[in-house]
C-alpha cells in the first residue's frame, strides 16, 4: 500500500513539472481550481453518491495536481481500496 502512494506522489510530481513546463502558469492554476471545485462538488454530492472521500492534504494535492481527472482517479482509488 505504501508503494502505491509513493507511485501516486511521484506521478503527481512528474505531472506538476510537465504542467509548469508545457503550459502557462495561469492555465495550471485554472486546472487546480477546477480540481478543487470538483473535489468540493464530490463532497457535497456524497449524500447522494455511496462513495465519500475524506478532505485531507493528500486528496487536495491530487485534485490540485490532476484537476478533474485527478478527482476521478481519487474516486476510483477509494472505490478499489
Amino acid at each position: 500500500m505504501n508503494a502505491f502512494f509513493i507511485l501516486f506522489i511521484a506521478a503527481g510530481a512528474v505531472i506538476l513539472l510537465w504542467m509548469m513546463k508545457a503550459r502557462r502558469p495561469g492555465t495550471a492554476l485554472l486546472s487546480a481550481a477546477f480540481g478543487a471545485a470538483a473535489l468540493l462538488a464530490a463532497n457535497l454530492l456524497s449524500a447522494f453518491i455511496p462513495l465519500s472521500m475524506p478532505l485531507n492534504t493528500f486528496t487536495l494535492f491530487v485534485s490540485a495536481i490532476g484537476g478533474i481527472p485527478g478527482v476521478i482517479l481519487l474516486h476510483l482509488m477509494f472505490a478499489i481500496f
